[in-house]
């Protein structure tokens, strides 16, 4: 089998963890840049099997040279995608 082929049937598709908090941002954001159904992992289950329970202080690496050039590669993605972020949500588990 290729990839393609076992792609076949596969849909993309979001996944929040949490709704209530900030509607509007996650409405503009389905409207605007991801039109795929989005669900709510009410048991936090696809996090914490998918991401591995990535936490915003679990860092790859304590070098502050590294987290500054990341911080800036990922603000210079999103702003090339003309994303805008916000500190509303409860904001330490990462992928969402």
């Amino acid at each position: 089998d290729t990839n393609a082929d076992l792609m076949k049937g596969f849909e993309m598709f979001g996944v929040v963890k949490e709704i209530g908090v900030d509607d509007e941002g996650l409405t503009t954001f389905y409207k605007d840049h991801f039109t795929y159904p989005l669900y709510k992992d009410d048991g936090l289950v696809f996090y914490n099997d998918f991401f591995g329970k990535r936490s915003i202080f679990s860092f790859t690496t304590y070098n502050p040279f590294k987290l500054y050039g990341g911080y800036k590669e990922m603000t210079k993605r999103l702003s090339d995608k003309k994303l805008e972020g916000n500190l509303v949500g409860e904001g330490i588990v990462q992928g969402g």
